[in-house]
């Protein structure tokens, strides 16, 4: 996949999402929330305006009209408490304000400074810790985030990992607490060998493989019932990659054994043809929920990571950075957008999916043409 193919891929991805925008300045089919009564979603508007902001500036056009709207329709959805939603729809706090954060930094860190701070502010007080009652020695979910809408609800890896990035991309310092507990969180959630003695509690068994689930007592993947009446969370894709560049925003080094472990799981089950350990015998289509989800946390994690070629079970040496770009442009539809048919996790709508593609290709784009040596086509 040579250079001008993602350019163009990106540029019309752009263009078609940029015709999407609403008339209040928002992103998302007005018609799917009925409690948003017509209006855009903010979830939504934050992933498109990141998506769109992070592109290169080249193939962007001017749009600025676009984005000056959009982030206008999220400053006027921050809430006192630093949140970013609309209150007629509380839901997914922590993932709205992290990814709003993200948009925002994109665009200019010192304009929105102080809006920026105050997301920061509100995310690091849904963290599961000590002030909100959660002891390290007795909850498998002390250290993780969650949705952030309830005080009582479960920590789970993808809402921490897009916490945990916006926190480093927004400056946190090293050695924050939050950094030091996150690190906790990640520790029990890995399916590491030894496994964890409050998941064992809780009756949840490692697969000891190095990858992740869902969380340290759920999954949204494929679930092992043992003869003891425990379980074992299959590790997949999308949460490895989660839990890699978790670790790494974490101020967790690479030669850190947990991270050895991961990537060593990253390494053996690579591939860019659907979410590995996803998929089930009995559902064909399996392997490809959350597809796009998983093309965009790839990106992000080996990006941190900073090694332009894996090293894959079969001992071949794979520039993922082309793997993965070349497969998203040959996913693309004729109009501009992207589509998962396994619909689920809202990835049935090409504004999400879309998104996630732009957002992979552009990192792939940097890390392709960062390389003074890199070959013109693979």
């Amino acid at each position: 996949m040579n250079e001008a193919a993602i350019r163009l891929s990106l540029q019309r991805g752009v263009r078609w999402l940029v015709s999407k925008q609403n008339d209040d300045g928002g992103f998302g089919p007005t018609e799917i929330n009925p409690r948003l009564a017509g209006s855009s979603d903010v979830g939504m508007t934050a992933l498109c305006l990141y998506a769109i902001a992070r592109a290169p500036e080249s193939l962007r056009g001017n749009i600025d009209q676009v984005v000056d709207r959009a982030v206008q329709f999220l400053l006027q959805r921050q809430q006192r408490d630093g949140s970013f939603y609309d209150p007629r729809d509380p839901s997914l706090q922590n993932y709205k304000t992290s990814v709003t954060g993200l948009a925002l930094l994109t665009i200019d860190r010192d304009k929105y400074g102080e809006q920026i701070d105050r997301g920061v502010e509100f995310v690091k007080a849904q963290q599961f810790s000590e002030a909100r009652g959660y002891d390290p020695d007795k909850d498998v979910h002390y250290g993780g985030i969650g949705y952030g809408n309830r005080s009582k609800v479960k920590s789970d890896l993808s809402n921490t990992n897009y916490a945990l990035e916006f926190l480093h991309e927004a400056g946190e310092s090293g050695s924050s607490s939050v950094f030091e507990r996150a690190q906790q969180f990640l520790t029990r959630a890995q399916n590491s060998a030894d496994g964890d003695p409050l998941r064992r509690a809780a009756g949840v068994r490692t697969t000891g493989d190095g990858g992740f689930a869902y969380s340290a007592d759920s999954t949204r993947g494929p679930v092992e019932s043992l003869d003891d009446g425990s379980e074992r969370f299959s590790s997949y894709g999308s949460m490895s990659y989660a839990g890699l560049k978790s670790f790494l925003h974490a101020q967790v080094q690479r030669d850190d054994p947990r991270v050895k472990e991961v990537y060593r799981w990253i390494r053996m089950n690579y591939t860019v043809m659907e979410n590995p350990g996803m998929a089930r015998p009995e559902d064909p289509v399996s392997g490809r929920q959350g597809l796009y989800y998983y093309f965009h946390t790839m990106s992000k994690a080996l990006d941190a990571y900073g090694e332009p070629v894996i090293v894959d079970a079969h001992g071949h040496r794979q520039d993922w950075a082309r793997d993965l770009s070349a497969r998203i442009v040959g996913l693309q539809k004729g109009s501009g957008y992207w589509i998962n048919e396994a619909d689920r996790w809202m990835e049935g709508l090409p504004e999400i999916t879309t998104s996630f593609s732009l957002l992979a290709l552009t990192i792939c784009l940097e890390g392709i043409e960062s390389r003074s040596d890199a070959p013109a086509e693979k």
